[in-house]
């Protein structure tokens, strides 16, 4: 069974449609992609299959159920979602954060009737080298540092279903393909799934095993990152031709950019 079905779904925001006629499904432990230019419907898309909104038509379905009819805290029990700067400067330090993770299985005085969790705590600090950095505070982290301890959080919440909501935006180089290691490395040892809307096309193509390319709202395509990333599909709806090459070690597309300067004119110029 899909751990994700979507059929015909359309959604709008006073008088903008956002999305129309959406269907896809997502299966048990792939890594799918959401890529297309702003404002093509990704992010509101993920918020439907977070079950934080809910389609005007059609049906969003969470391991056969309606997305948005689980309660909260039993949908954090298996689903976790990571934006692009999912935690705030705050004075807790990066084990109390971490540890946060474990609020959906608490109870209301904040006890867990599971085993001893402080080990996990541990495990995900050491995996993520952040042991250095355990007993500072939030706030006094860079922003890279920050999403790592984010993405510990929901490793200690030890979901099966994985959200991503264009994670690497504010990450230099490094820090991208450090946080996309990772969360392959998680996937790969634990029962997970992973949905990423992502701008960067080359992540994209490098980590998904699926993409959905998306415009105004609508699905353009659906495929594997070699039938989606290729010029003819990717010029009309960026608007840009891009020269796709294959990656040298790992075989899938890649993208450089190029402007016609020769016929090209700067505003103003004449």
């Amino acid at each position: 069974m899909a751990i994700i079905q979507v059929d015909n779904v359309s959604k709008a925001y006073r008088t903008q449609t956002v999305l129309e006629q959406v269907s896809f499904t997502v299966k048990p432990g792939e890594c799918f992609g959401i890529i297309g230019p702003n404002g093509s419907g990704k992010s509101s898309l993920l918020k439907l299959l977070s079950g934080i909104d809910k389609p005007d038509t059609g049906r969003v379905l969470l391991e056969g159920r309606i997305a948005h009819s689980y309660p909260r805290k039993q949908l954090a029990q298996w689903m976790a979602v990571l934006e692009q700067d999912s935690l705030p400067p705050l004075g807790f330090t990066v084990r109390e954060m971490v540890a946060m993770g474990r609020y959906p299985f608490q109870n209301w005085l904040g006890d867990e009737s599971a085993a001893d969790v402080e080990p996990l705590i541990e495990h995900i600090l050491q995996r993520l080298q952040l042991e250095v950095l355990a007993d500072r505070t939030v706030d006094r982290l860079s922003g890279g540092e920050r999403q790592r301890v984010a993405l510990g959080k929901l490793m200690a919440q030890q979901p099966r279903l994985l959200l991503l909501d264009e994670p690497t935006t504010y990450l230099d180089i490094g820090y991208q393909l450090q946080m996309m290691e990772w969360i392959r490395d998680w996937q790969q040892k634990e029962p997970l799934t992973v949905i990423a809307v992502l701008h960067d096309l080359n992540l994209a193509a490098q980590y998904c095993d699926r993409l959905l390319l998306m415009e105004a709202g609508r699905i353009v395509t659906i495929g594997r990152p070699r039938e989606v990333i290729h010029s003819e599909l990717l010029e009309p709806v960026y608007h840009t031709r891009p020269i796709v090459l294959e990656h040298p070690v790992y075989e899938v597309p890649q993208i450089l950019l190029h402007a016609d300067r020769k016929n090209s004119r700067i505003k103003g110029e004449d």
